[in-house]
């Protein structure tokens, strides 16, 4: 029996922007070999002192010869309760809509801690 996930593309690893509290810690693109769905499973770290409750993302897809496909996907890590070098983010899927995205590119858009306060990304 065949495995039913292929992977098609890996984000390089510990991606970090400038003030953020959370690192990427790795990503990929999978095949659903069942369905032929495109999916991104994103692993975050959290660098903050602070307890994280919710992420806000957004991932841009491309195709295979990288140019941008579909809009940009918004996805949110919710309910979550992670203290400081804590990975999370990993088992939670985000469905892409282009099944010919063959990479992508992964963002945090926001960071909500659990005293309320948010953290913004600048772009």
């Amino acid at each position: 029996m065949s495995e039913r996930y292929k992977t098609l593309y890996r984000l390089p690893e510990n991606l970090y922007s400038i003030g953020s509290p959370v690192i990427i810690a790795a990503g990929a693109l999978l095949k659903d070999n069942q369905t032929g769905k495109v999916l991104a499973q994103i692993k975050f770290k959290s660098i903050s002192d602070k307890s994280i409750k919710a992420v806000k993302i957004r991932v841009l897809a491309f195709d295979v010869t990288g140019a941008s496909v579909g809009d940009a996907v918004e996805h949110q890590y919710l309910d979550l309760n992670v203290k400081r070098n804590t990975e999370f983010g990993s088992k939670e899927a985000v469905p892409l809509a282009i099944d010919t995205t063959r990479s992508f590119c992964a963002q945090v858009s926001s960071v909500i801690f659990s005293d309320g306060s948010i953290w913004e990304a600048s772009n």
